[in-house]
């Protein structure tokens, strides 16, 4: 049966209706999981501010009251990523999970803690946080910090590397962060490839 123009007007009422309806869908996730970026940024650096409190006259009580405080706030927020020159802070989460992709960044499995010795390995998507990380040159600096206090460190070398070049995740004596998100950033679909950032310590305040 051929399609009249009214059948025409009414597939395309229909399209822009699920296209608006798709826009808003993304547009309030996407406004959600800012939310929480933020929400949970406060959160940690309220729970751990600058200043490292004198307990000098806290009843030992006190004491393993605040530590237990530290470790609760722990368990969802290990750390907060900041790289001044591109504007970016985003909460660094210790499990991989779409939720947590989506709020912030995550820990790779099998490197280094934030608060350990060696290399430490973060990832996040290429279209969420680290986008900006198309931005970020040799000497930016990237501060992390966890619930001991800060690291600062100086990006020395980015690189575009394939899916299974495990090698920029090895163990290291030195303490480095390594950045891994996919590219190209502009890509659509799965991205064929990985960029890194590499930074080496600089400045540890632990």
């Amino acid at each position: 049966m051929p399609l009249t123009v009214r059948s025409f007007r009414t597939i395309e009422i229909f399209c822009w209706a699920a296209g608006a309806a798709l826009f808003v869908f993304f547009l309030s996730k996407l406004t959600l999981s800012e939310a929480r970026r933020v929400s949970d940024v406060a959160a940690f650096e309220t729970a751990y501010p600058d200043e490292i409190p004198d307990q000098s006259l806290w009843p030992a009580s006190r004491i393993e009251d605040y530590e237990a405080s530290k470790a609760k706030v722990a368990t969802r927020v290990v750390a907060v990523l900041s790289i001044p020159e591109i504007g970016l802070k985003v909460p660094v989460y210790r499990n991989f999970s779409d939720l947590n992709l989506d709020m912030g960044v995550a820990l790779i499995e099998g490197t280094a803690a934030p608060e350990d010795v060696g290399n430490i390995g973060i990832a996040g998507h290429r279209y969420g946080y680290f986008h900006v990380l198309k931005d970020v040159q040799i000497g930016h600096r990237i501060i992390l910090r966890t619930t001991r206090g800060v690291r600062c460190y100086r990006v020395i070398q980015t690189r575009i590397v394939d899916p299974d070049d495990v090698e920029v995740l090895a163990p290291t004596k030195e303490n480095l962060v390594t950045l891994v998100t996919c590219h190209p950033f502009h890509y659509i679909g799965p991205a064929p490839r990985r960029f890194i950032v590499k930074a080496q310590i600089e400045k540890d305040e632990f």
